[in-house]
């Protein structure tokens, strides 16, 4: 294909013309090909695919290709090609890998197949029968993946991502699946982060930036893809993707990408390596590496002599030789993620929200997931804390006329904090329990103390790890008296709860298998001598520490002519930095260092033998 591109006996598709012509596309198992419509562009590529078959012996399906023409091809030609080529097939009338082929015309209707398919799934999933954990699943790792891949092509329209979430939102409240179920909370406050407060669901607006972001990342990253060649060609053949050019009649998937811009900006730093590009007053905040000692170049030389130059002279700047590139703020590896770039624009939310003044129980909430429990159990403390249990007075609270006086006792209104803990059922149990009771302190009126008191208060004991198995039994005598006038035992209750905690625990243990540490016959696992220490300026970052330490102990090593060399750390990081060093572009100066080193160690055995 490309010699006959050479020979000008094909002509790739252009886009513009200033980008590169593209003869073929090969995408897992499709093959594109395209060329001009005319009889004898056609006989060269029929002829290519024919010496195709001969040299590899795989022999093509025309059956099972397709054509699909310009608009403006005549009748004529078309049916000219089709008997040339042996395929009948017309294409381009459909989808592609899951995504519309044209998206011409109204972007609500064009998207709609999404809501259509995640209404299938979602109805084929027997709600009654899951817990809230499974529920959870479900959500994370079906239903908000669906749309992902249209998504990290194009900006889905707000009518379109609305009904998304609706439809996730019913799914999560309802209980028997045929209704919407008692919405207790506001869909964006369940979709915080689990340390926040949250359930850790995502925003689908947010996730879908986040997603383009990319897009847009690997446009800035990765100049010499034919992707970015063939947008720079069209989009911005002189400047830069972050630059606001306006072009004539831009398709909506480059409109989708550069409607990310604003969340990259935040996070695009420019990593200095020669230095030659950097422009202090107009490029963003820049990163250093290594950090060297002061260097009086060109930037104060040029400077006016009414700035006081004391204030730069500690600037560290960088004489490598390797160009500067862009990085990402806010990863370690310097390179941009889908996960950072959403975290990022969660925390913005979160900083425009409006300073609340009051008890905050987002510590509480956060606290849930990490009680040793089940995942149902964790759930329900959670819902316990957020109030969204139907208890009388969050009933009467949500419009429905009921009683809200407690149905068990009928002393005090049925609150959460009544119903787990001050109602004398519940106060039985609790007496009777191992966990201990005092007056004043616990159980006390305020739910949100008693919860305190349960996840930070406990005595060290393994009978205090019982207290979820107990709420939740507390939960379903009350449950069982307003709905079939059944009374529990106090005892049955902490029997139950003692047995299924017990059986948790027992499920949780693993054995644990401890690898004998790896020696050599007559030889200590740590072998070497100390060679000294060193003070290191404070870096960027502890993980910068980590790697120029162990480049200085690289350094020792060679000047002492200690060639095979062991180098132990407890840093994962620096391990995988090491191994991987296009993984970790933000190191990149300092890992050319660590290969430097290994290339003198190679170069010095090899005079040895030789």
């Amino acid at each position: 294909m490309k010699k006959a591109e050479e020979q000008k006996k094909l002509t790739g598709l252009k886009v513009a013309r200033a980008s590169p012509a593209v003869s073929h596309l090969l995408f897992a198992d499709d093959s594109l090909f395209f060329c001009r419509a005319t009889g004898e562009e056609s006989r060269v590529l029929l002829q290519i695919l024919k010496e195709y078959e001969i040299t590899s012996g795989q022999q093509i399906n025309f059956a099972k290709s397709s054509i699909q023409f310009g608009h403006k091809v005549d009748a004529g030609v078309r049916a000219e090609l089709h008997q040339i080529l042996g395929i009948s097939n017309v294409g381009g009338v459909g989808s592609y890998l899951g995504i519309p082929e044209s998206l011409g015309g109204a972007k609500t209707k064009i998207f709609s197949f999404l809501i259509d398919r995640q209404h299938q799934r979602i109805n084929g999933w027997h709600s009654k029968w899951l817990s809230k954990g499974g529920k959870e699943v479900l959500i994370k790792s079906v239903a908000s993946a669906m749309p992902m891949y249209v998504m990290s092509c194009f900006r889905l329209p707000k009518g379109i991502t609305n009904k998304l979430s609706s439809a996730v939102s019913n799914f999560w409240w309802s209980n028997n699946g045929q209704t919407r179920g008692m919405h207790w909370l506001a869909w964006k406050k369940l979709c915080r982060h689990k340390n926040d407060g949250g359930l850790g669901f995502r925003v689908i607006e947010d996730f879908n930036t986040a997603l383009l972001a990319k897009q847009l990342w690997r446009l800035i990253n990765f100049p010499d893809s034919l992707f970015a060649r063939v947008f720079k060609g069209r989009y911005y053949r002189n400047a830069t993707p972050m630059d606001p050019i306006r072009s004539y009649s831009p398709s909506y998937g480059w409109r989708s990408i550069v409607s990310a811009r604003p969340l990259v900006k935040i996070g695009l730093i420019k990593r200095v390596g020669s230095g030659t590009s950097i422009s202090v007053w107009d490029d963003p905040g820049f990163q250093l590496l290594p950090r060297g000692q002061p260097q009086e170049m060109g930037l104060i030389t040029t400077l006016t002599s009414g700035m006081d130059v004391s204030l730069i002279l500690g600037i560290p700047t960088s004489m490598s030789p390797r160009p500067d590139s862009m990085g990402w703020f806010f990863t370690k590896t310097g390179r941009y993620t889908v996960k950072s770039g959403y975290t990022v624009l969660q925390q913005s939310l979160d900083a425009d929200r409006p300073i609340f003044i009051g008890p905050d129980t987002r510590r509480l909430q956060a606290q849930v997931w990490k009680v040793q429990c089940t995942q149902k159990l964790q759930h329900f403390i959670w819902q316990a804390l957020t109030g969204c249990i139907a208890v009388g007075v969050r009933l009467q609270s949500r419009g429905m006329q009921i009683d809200p006086q407690c149905m068990r006792c009928g002393m005090a209104a049925e609150t959460v904090n009544h119903t787990l803990f001050e109602c004398p059922p519940a106060l039985q149990v609790w007496a009777l329990s191992p966990i201990p009771t005092a007056p004043q302190r616990f159980p006390t009126g305020s739910l949100f103390a008693n919860m305190a008191y349960l996840f930070w208060n406990l005595p060290d004991d393994d009978r205090m790890r019982m207290y979820p198995w107990l709420i939740w039994y507390i939960w379903k005598s009350r449950n069982d008296k307003v709905m079939a006038n059944v009374d529990w035992d106090p005892n049955e209750i902490i029997i139950k709860a003692t047995a299924e905690s017990s059986a948790w625990v027992t499920a949780q243990e693993k054995n644990v298998m401890l690898c004998p540490p790896l020696t050599t016959s007559g030889e200590s696992p740590r072998t070497g001598k100390a060679m000294g220490t060193r003070n290191l300026r404070r870096g960027i970052s502890p993980l910068q520490t980590e790697l120029e330490a162990l480049i200085w102990a690289m350094h020792c090593m060679l000047r002492h002519n200690k060639l095979l060399t062991r180098f132990e750390t407890d840093c994962s990081d620096v391990v995988k930095m090491v191994s991987t060093p296009e993984e970790w572009p933000a190191f990149a100066i300092l890992l050319d260092e660590v290969d430097r080193c290994k290339q003198e160690v190679y170069l010095l055995l090899h005079r040895a033998h030789t």
